[in-house]
């Protein structure tokens, strides 16, 4: 088994599952004496403050034990600890992951094992619309697959969802799905792009107008004039191109996003 010490899961109904000890100071391949200490003194800490029944306080000195010298125990604690300390997604991210990156089949199916059982504490916002869809869940941007659908695992309570055509809070149980769907926004054409295609037609007849007057002139003064004109026009139908030309490529660069930015905030 990947840990001999476990005569359970660490299900919280079961009480307290025992802390895996290492044998030596935890370390990796070219880590140094210096931190393989710091890994060992903060790993020290966290069985302290697990057995003191501070799975707050444990949980930070694995996470230091680990971000120092990983190891799979330190990262088994780490979770345990969370999970204790109420931290249920945490944890089961924590598990989750030493689930892929164990080194053994039991490794990984021990880790697999206690991650499903944190699953019913949790709860599982379901995403439904177009393919790359996308939404704002607490202010984080995500998108739905290629299936049509995006599973987001959260832990229970108020959570804020955004997509193009809605605005709201959530408030999520243990153990339970919701779903959501995501409905394609109305795209109403810029005003900006409007008035340049304005500006870029005036400035093509003012062009044309100019140009005109200026080959039926009669007078050196009223030719000069016609051509200032046209030039003027001229300058102005590249400035009205430019113009639209820039809001197009505005316009592509922010279509479809949401500003998840503000979600995050409320």
């Amino acid at each position: 088994m990947f840990f001999p010490a476990l005569i359970a899961s660490f299900a919280l109904a079961l009480g307290p599952a025992p802390l895996r000890a290492l044998a030596t100071s935890p370390t990796t391949a070219g880590s140094t004496d210096e931190i393989r200490r710091e890994a060992a003194a903060a790993f020290a800490d966290g069985e302290a403050a697990f057995e003191d029944g501070d799975y707050a306080t444990a949980a930070e000195h694995f996470a230091r034990a680990h971000a120092l010298a990983p190891h799979a125990w330190t990262h088994y604690n780490l979770a345990l600890s969370l999970a204790r300390s109420g931290r249920s997604l945490a944890a089961f991210t924590a598990f989750d992951e030493l689930a892929r990156t164990a080194t053994t089949d039991a490794e990984r199916s021990e880790a697999a094992r206690e991650r499903d059982a944190l699953r019913p504490l949790l709860a599982v916002l379901v995403i439904r619309g177009a393919s790359r869809a996308e939404a704002c869940v607490d202010g984080v941007r995500v998108r739905v697959g290629p299936e049509g659908r995006l599973d987001r695992l959260l832990a229970p309570g108020r959570h804020h969802l955004r997509t193009p055509t809605r605005d709201e809070a959530l408030e999520l149980a243990a153990g339970t799905t919701t779903e959501v769907h995501i409905e394609a926004a109305r795209r109403a054409r810029p005003r900006h792009r409007v008035w340049a295609g304005i500006a870029l037609g005036g400035s093509s007849i003012a062009l044309g107008g100019s140009a005109a007057a200026a080959g039926l002139a009669t007078s050196v003064r009223t030719r000069t004039a016609a051509s200032v004109a046209a030039s003027a026009a001229g300058v102005a139908l590249v400035g009205a191109i430019a113009g639209l030309v820039v809001a197009e490529r505005n316009r592509r660069r922010t279509v479809g996003m949401l500003n998840c930015a503000t979600a995050a905030a409320r």
